[in-house]
């Protein structure tokens, strides 16, 4: 039989979209120790393992993957946190740019790795200050408060490109 016969007989034996008026699902939770729940997840491994030419598992070794992911989503997510609270407190305490580190960890080889954070990329603006020539260098670190009251975002825009025809608004944000 050819794949297109194949479809289409899977397709004829589908129920019809008017029958399942009033369906509802549920959702599940997974357990390793449930075997059908790790048929699914063999099947479904597997298919993306053939996809993409790598190694297809059996349902024990997917099964013992499986096992070790909720350990190491909890302890990668306590790592994460507990720098972030590092972080946390240099902020508290006032501390120079200097002071701050990204961190990049691999807990599978074991690898942690800190660096200070690179300054962004700056932009030349030559703009017009008190009438006279102005540049003005800012980064996506700089931000401008604009304080005309309760405004729409078209008359903002307008405000900001003002008499001059040469500026553009390109991006928007917005803290509420």
């Amino acid at each position: 039989m050819d794949v297109d016969a194949q479809c289409e007989e899977i397709l004829s034996q589908l129920p019809t979209p008017a029958s399942l008026a009033g369906f509802q699902l549920s959702p599940v939770d997974f357990d390793k120790d449930i075997d059908e729940h790790m048929e699914f997840v063999t099947a479904a491994s597997n298919l993306r393992a053939r996809n993409y030419k790598i190694p297809e598992a059996d349902m024990h070794r997917s099964r013992l993957i499986a096992g070790k992911i909720i350990p190491a989503i909890a302890t990668t997510t306590a790592l994460v946190t507990g720098l972030v609270c590092l972080e946390l407190y240099k902020i508290v305490q006032a501390k120079p740019v200097e002071a701050y580190k990204n961190g990049f960890v691999n807990l599978a080889i074991p690898v942690f790795a800190f660096s200070e954070p690179q300054p962004p990329a700056t932009t030349l603006a030559k703009i017009t200050k008190d009438g006279a020539p102005f540049e003005w260098k800012w980064s996506a670190w700089d931000r401008l408060d604009v304080k005309l009251g309760d405004i729409t975002l078209k008359q903002l825009i307008d405000h900001m490109q003002g008499a001059s025809s040469r500026r553009e608004v390109s991006d928007r944000a917005a803290k509420t």
